[in-house]
């Protein structure tokens, strides 16, 4: 019986020190009218933030890149546009990995801001990336070669040593709505050029073509061009994503 005591003992004082939290923390709602943009630095230190929307800080906690909105449920003004926007400066004073400050975050969520979430998996719309016809403008990319992507004349993105499953990741938000997945069965890398230019202007007016809330349609031009150019095409499908439900989540934090 004591050594279960013991043991018991010896967890909880374990989970108490495992707790990752700031040293210091100054965190404060920042007013969304004045100039100044959003920043965010982080080192072995602590973080800065300045400007940031709470779906941003939520994101960074916990290791979401942006183009996986997907993957983060909660109110609407968690995400920009917002009239919610904050500001934080948590420093350490022990230097700290970037994993272990990003455990600190998220301390500091639940303790400021009285974050509750839980997760779940839901069932998310998707595009699968498959073979549509000839592949002309697929080239194999030489051995060992760097993969990188850099911009031509207008919408014109040249792709170089690129898998397909990295592609795939690159034509999701915000090239399209959805996320994106392998489905090609093309093994490798390779070279290619994709031009999104020609298929934004409308040929008989001359205007850019617009989607249902006046943004330029850039989704239908990145279809048109995978299936033209490339070979390539987007069908609707669904996938499981583990996300992060957010449940309860103060606009203002309490007091430094």
């Amino acid at each position: 019986m004591r050594l279960a005591i013991c043991v018991a003992a010896l967890a909880v004082c374990g989970s108490a020190q495992e707790t990752a939290r700031f040293d210091t923390a100054a965190v404060k709602a920042v007013d969304v009218s004045r100039p100044g943009g959003y920043r965010h630095t982080m080192n072995p230190g602590g973080v800065s933030m300045s400007g940031v929307s709470l779906g941003y800080v939520i994101r960074l906690a916990y290791g979401m890149p942006v183009e996986r909105w997907y993957e983060l449920a909660g109110p609407e003004w968690l995400n920009p546009p917002t009239g919610v926007l904050v500001e934080i400066v948590a420093k350490t004073d022990t230097p700290a990995s970037e994993d272990r400050i990003k455990l600190m975050l998220q301390t500091l969520l639940r303790e400021r801001f009285r974050m509750e979430s839980h997760r779940e998996m839901r069932e998310v719309p998707a595009w699968d990336l498959v073979v549509a016809g000839k592949k002309d403008g697929l080239r194999r990319a030489a051995p060992g070669g760097e993969t990188k992507v850099k911009t031509g004349k207008g919408l014109e993105y040249i792709f170089q040593s690129f898998t397909m499953d990295a592609f795939a990741v690159r034509i999701g938000h915000p090239m399209t709505s959805r996320p994106v997945v392998n489905k090609t069965g093309l093994t490798g890398a390779f070279d290619f050029t994709l031009d999104e230019s020609p298929y934004v202007i409308d040929p008989a007016t001359g205007q850019a073509i617009v989607d249902a809330i006046g943004k330029i349609d850039t989704e239908s031009a990145t279809m048109r061009a995978l299936k033209d150019q490339l070979g390539l095409e987007l069908k609707g499908s669904h996938i499981p994503v583990s996300v992060l439900v957010v449940d309860h989540l103060d606009k203002t934090p309490t007091g430094n």
